[in-house]
């Protein structure tokens, strides 16, 4: 989606990917987002409500996630 059409609810954390995506923690969303350079925002994972469920993309629960590190071969965040 369009980063227009993108709607983010209480952005916290971000980092950059190897690649030079933002990776954006998107608290009241209960997701982590990627935005490319070219501007697309995409889910990575979480986003399905509120909840702590370790998963890979819609799998994963999260709790209003705040901080978020990326490293070369891992992403992780924080909640609360």
């Amino acid at each position: 989606m369009p980063w227009g059409g993108a709607r983010f609810d209480r952005p916290h954390g971000i980092a950059l990917d190897r690649d030079g995506h933002v990776i954006v923690s998107d608290s009241y969303n209960h997701a982590l987002r990627r935005v490319t350079r070219c501007g697309v925002v995409s889910t990575l994972a979480g986003g399905s409500g509120a909840g702590y469920e370790v998963g890979v993309g819609a799998a994963a629960c999260f709790h209003e996630p705040v901080g978020i590190v990326v490293n070369t071969q891992n992403l992780w965040t924080m909640y609360l």
